[in-house]
């Protein structure tokens, strides 16, 4: 894919199974964090009309609870706040530093273009 132009993409509901993911070559694959605020959440939930809200939240939470407990800042290469912006320019975004990415790992023009990532909560 990466060699094509398309940037792969593998989302992740926790820090233990990204961590499965990346293994001892981390910096291989580019870890976004795409974040929305607890309240944005619940307000997105229930104009979607979704009738699992709580259970949505609780998740939330329990996500929060994993990025704080198994993930310093160091560990995602970017951090996307949803509700500031759209997601044609969070591809924008995430396409440019995987491309950053790939360069930083192959400065002499040795590697293709594009990969995958994940980030943390803001304080």
């Amino acid at each position: 894919m990466a060699a094509a132009g398309h940037v792969p993409v593998a989302h992740m509901g926790n820090i233990a199974d990204l961590r499965a993911l990346v293994g001892r070559q981390a910096d291989g694959w580019l870890r976004v964090l795409l974040w929305v605020p607890r309240k944005v959440t619940e307000y997105r939930s229930t104009e979607r009309g979704d009738v699992d809200t709580a259970a949505r939240l609780r998740a939330w939470e329990e996500m929060c609870a994993d990025l704080t407990s198994n993930a310093d800042e160091a560990f995602f290469h970017l951090r996307l706040f949803t509700d500031r912006l759209d997601a044609e320019a969070a591809a924008c975004e995430i396409a440019a530093a995987f491309d950053a990415l790939v360069r930083a790992a192959a400065p002499h023009g040795m590697a293709g273009r594009r990969g995958g990532m994940a980030v943390h909560p803001p304080e």
